[in-house]
């Protein structure tokens, strides 16, 4: 009997019993009642002759909720390679060669758009700065073109900023095959976060890099590789290079 049903229902949603809840009791202890689904309370509800008892739902909704389509997970970055792939020669530094770049950002307080392109060789610890207007990504690939003209390169690893999007662009250019960390971990690329760590002791966290000239620029990347390190016996990333005929060109000299 409709009536006996539909008065079960409506007494229960007024005992604050959500459509399941009356459902399964209805399946499993009330089985006197005609068995209804949840569902067809919840279309009878939203029909005009439930409509006004919908405010004795948890929600309190008069129709049914939208469902979101599935979206296509679309990847921002086209032909993205995961650092699981690299070569092992790159992971253990037993080779020249392999790099990693990463953007420095000014400080969100500042508005500013500017940023510092920072590419850095993974055994030898030789690193390019370049200043960019913004993180557009054919500023950046103009950026890391005009940084690795003149290096003998063979790997690039990428985080998966969007500035990184036409990466295929400069694996063509350069003749280089890349790769990306991934997300949210900046540790895969330990070279270039020490690195970064570094330029934070001219360039402090927050900064606009606008307020930075290129001068300036030129002189933090000369410290970072005229400087003996550790790792490298004491040499200096520029010297390690140098020893090992890593620069494309031959006139690269001592500045």
């Amino acid at each position: 009997d409709s009536s006996e049903i539909q008065a079960y229902v409506i007494s229960h949603l007024k005992l604050h019993q959500t459509p399941e809840e009356i459902a399964g009791r209805i399946k499993h202890v009330d089985i006197h009642i005609p068995y209804v689904s949840h569902e067809a309370i919840y279309k009878w509800l939203y029909s005009p002759y439930g409509q006004k008892y919908c405010t004795l739902l948890p929600s309190q909704r008069f129709s049914p909720r939208k469902r979101r389509e599935k979206k296509i997970e679309r990847s921002l970055i086209p032909n993205r390679v995961g650092i699981e792939k690299r070569p092992e020669a790159a992971n253990d530094r037993s080779e020249f060669g392999h790099y990693e770049t990463d953007t420095v950002v000014s400080g969100k307080r500042t508005g500013s758009k500017a940023a510092l392109d920072v590419l850095v060789e993974r055994k030898a610890r030789y690193t390019r700065l370049r200043k960019l207007p913004n993180l557009r990504p054919k500023t950046n690939n103009r950026a890391l073109k005009k940084m690795a003209q003149d290096l003998k390169m063979s790997t690039l690893t990428y985080d998966n900023g969007i500035e990184n999007r036409n990466h295929d662009e400069l694996a063509l250019a350069l003749q280089i095959t890349t790769y990306f960390c991934n997300p949210y971990s900046s540790w895969e690329k330990g070279t270039i976060e020490n690195t970064n760590g570094r330029i934070r002791r001219f360039i402090p966290k927050g900064a606009d890099l606008n307020n930075y000239s290129d001068a300036q620029i030129q002189k933090v990347e000369d410290w970072l590789n005229h400087t003996p390190r550790k790792c490298l016996n004491y040499l200096t990333p520029y010297e390690i290079m140098l020893l090992n005929n890593r620069f494309i060109s031959t006139s690269k000299i001592l500045t």
